[in-house]
């Protein structure tokens, strides 16, 4: 990360089995005792404390650690994210984190839940306002010295465009979903072209659940093949095709089996480029899916039309007998559809808060 050294590996502390409480602080520690450095933690993830509890009790300096936070999706704009900055650096007993990241392209607020249809349709300036406040309270935090580096993740390729033609401060890092089932490589190659490091997330396919049980990357059988020919496990298959694609990996474990093969996945027998093409023409057939967790946070969660049944039902004229025919609305509601969402002048930067009045 320009004049910041990531590490190659990172441990990463969400997901449905995040590394929290008694059991988080173990794992994190024994992370860190194995030869661990990077650690990516979020006030999404509610383990801040437990991240900073372990840091201390590894007795290893600060200098040594390389820190990731995010700002989550419930504090975009410029107040909010100062806000929650200051407080999840509180959490976590640090004076500084070397990569602060906006957590989600989506701004999730609670007057959301008071939107109807037309709001929604014209949720994009609105939302576009409030993420270049929270962009613009990060340049500053970067420039104060209190984030080594800044970045994004899960931003697509039109969200980095529209981020670079307002950034003061290039972004250093986009965190996305990579493994052998979703390469992401038109937004890997963009951050080439660019001059940003990709550092991917979810190596192995998201963790398994009762649903995706033996359909995941690592469990894939032209993968397995590779494992066998090459005497490694599926995981370290996995481990060594995103070493090769990213400039660093978030890889989450509590098991110490597990976290210690995540770490040296590259100290083993190496795969060859030709395996590695090879896993990588076998994705295309799994393209057609999409990302595993971006699929699902695709609308902010606060929505109430993401039932597609309830949206049709109130954007469509209801069917009466065999025709469709407008539905009457009152002049009430019709004077509630017309309005707009304003951006609050608080999420805004200060030198364009007057423009919005």
């Amino acid at each position: 990360v320009r004049e910041v050294k990531m590490p190659c590996v990172i441990l990463g502390t969400a997901g449905q089995r995040g590394l929290q409480g008694k059991r988080g602080r173990a794992a994190i520690l024994n992370a860190l005792k194995m030869g661990y450095r990077g650690i990516d933690t979020s006030e999404m993830n509610r383990n801040l404390f437990d991240v900073g509890w372990a840091c201390k009790a590894s007795t290893l300096e600060r200098r040594e650690l390389f820190l990731t936070m995010k700002i989550p999706p419930w504090s975009h704009g410029y107040e909010a994210t100062k806000s929650s900055f200051a407080r999840q650096l509180q959490q976590l007993q640090s004076d500084y984190v070397d990569l602060l990241l906006v957590q989600w392209p989506h701004v999730w607020r609670q007057e959301q839940k008071e939107w109807g249809p037309m709001q929604w349709r014209r949720v994009n300036q609105w939302q576009a306002g409030q993420l270049q406040g929270t962009w613009a309270a990060m340049e500053e935090i970067c420039k104060s010295g209190k984030a080594k580096a800044i970045g994004v993740s899960n931003y697509t390729i039109q969200h980095m465009e529209a981020l670079l033609k307002y950034c003061t401060v290039r972004p250093a890092v986009l965190q996305g979903e990579s493994h052998p089932h979703w390469p992401n490589r038109s937004l890997r190659d963009w951050c080439r072209k660019h001059d940003i490091a990709f550092q991917g997330y979810a190596p192995f396919g998201g963790q398994e659940t009762p649903e995706n049980s033996g359909h995941r990357p690592v469990d894939d059988a032209f993968l397995k093949k590779v494992a066998e020919c090459n005497g490694l496990s599926n995981f370290q298959v996995c481990m060594q095709w995103n070493q090769s694609r990213n400039s660093s990996t978030v890889v989450q474990s509590q098991d110490k089996k597990h976290l210690r093969e995540n770490l040296t996945a590259c100290n083993v027998n190496l795969c060859s480029a030709t395996d590695f093409k090879g896993i990588d023409e076998n994705a295309k057939e799994h393209s057609q899916y999409g990302p595993c967790y971006w699929g699902h946070n695709d609308k902010d969660n606060l929505n109430i039309w993401k039932d597609e049944e309830k949206l049709l039902e109130a954007v469509l004229p209801e069917p009466r007998g065999h025709h469709w025919s407008p539905k009457a609305k009152t002049p009430e509601e019709m004077r509630k559809e017309g309005w707009e969402p304003l951006v609050p002048p608080e999420a805004l930067p200060p030198a364009k808060r007057e423009g919005n009045r």
